[in-house]
């Protein structure tokens, strides 16, 4: 038994050409590009993979998001291995709010997590919500997403130990039928790399 969660990266595969997603922006990787320097990627996205799904922790989900919605850039540069680089996109498509209230018992608080995506083609936003007691770290899911436990690794000095933990995901099919624009997703478990496919 090992971690269940990969941490990947985000390619976009349109019109057979690749490219790999840069969280630097825009603007920063249109400078990398005209010095001829190679934009940084790195793997920042948490995913489980389980009974052929695909899920993301809440703070993982919103740069899937943009490149299923098409709301991107694409800067084309020649790698070894793919053809460039793609960021976010302009349109305020995705907002994410924490609320904190008091519970019922005194030093006890409750977390609201919401996240609001929107489509053009579709006039009514897509809600995901979920709690979380500050205290007991107990989740609870309200709205498209789940409450799923997996095993992870944790580190103690002079020891590695697995344990199950419950967290808030969200199936990323249920992005997918939220556009419903023919994008699809490809996940290679080898590269560590999420495709959105246009």
């Amino acid at each position: 038994m090992s971690d269940e969660r990969d941490m990947i990266q985000l390619a976009l595969q349109k019109n057979n050409k690749t490219y790999l997603f840069s969280s630097l922006g825009t603007v920063i990787v249109k400078k990398s590009i005209a010095k001829g320097e190679s934009p940084m990627a790195i793997k920042a996205i948490s995913l489980v993979e389980a009974d052929n799904q695909l899920f993301v922790f809440p703070e993982g989900l919103e740069n899937i998001v943009q490149l299923i919605s098409g709301n991107y850039v694409i800067h084309d540069y020649q790698e070894k291995s793919f053809e460039g680089y793609v960021t976010k996109g302009k349109d305020n498509i995705y907002t994410s709010t924490y609320k904190n209230e008091p519970s019922e018992k005194i030093g006890e608080s409750i977390l609201t997590g919401n996240i609001q995506i929107k489509n053009s083609n579709n006039s009514k936003p897509l809600n995901i919500a979920w709690k979380t007691n500050t205290s007991s770290q107990e989740k609870q899911a309200l709205q498209n997403c789940i409450l799923r436990s997996i095993t992870i690794r944790l580190h103690a000095p002079g020891r590695i130990s697995l344990v199950n933990k419950d967290f808030i995901m969200i199936d990323l099919q249920t992005i997918l039928d939220f556009y419903n624009n023919k994008a699809k997703l490809n996940y290679n478990a080898e590269e560590k790399i999420l495709y959105i496919i246009q």
